[in-house]
């Protein structure tokens, strides 16, 4: 444990933050689960619809730093390509 004041902040918000990024992930990490599964059922409808909903939770989650930009928007592209290739 930190002994000085700033450290021991320091400590308490990387624990919050790290809490925070951590459920965040597994959310995307969730919904792209979810994707990926409709891709392979064949449900175009329902993929779509999951498809805008994971893409707005990278944007956030790029806009908010919890993931890089360059990686929400790599994800976002191969999704949008995958639903647009089922027929």
């Amino acid at each position: 444990m930190p002994n000085k004041q700033a450290a021991m902040k320091a400590f308490r918000q990387t624990k919050k933050r790290t809490a925070k990024n951590r459920r965040v992930k597994t959310h995307l990490k969730a919904l792209t689960h979810e994707v990926l599964t409709l891709i392979k059922a064949g449900k175009k409808q329902e993929a779509a619809g999951a498809s805008k909903k994971l893409q707005q939770a990278l944007g956030k989650a790029a806009k908010e730093h919890v993931i890089h930009k360059n990686k929400a928007a790599h994800h976002t592209s191969s999704v949008q390509k995958a639903v647009a290739a089922m027929k």
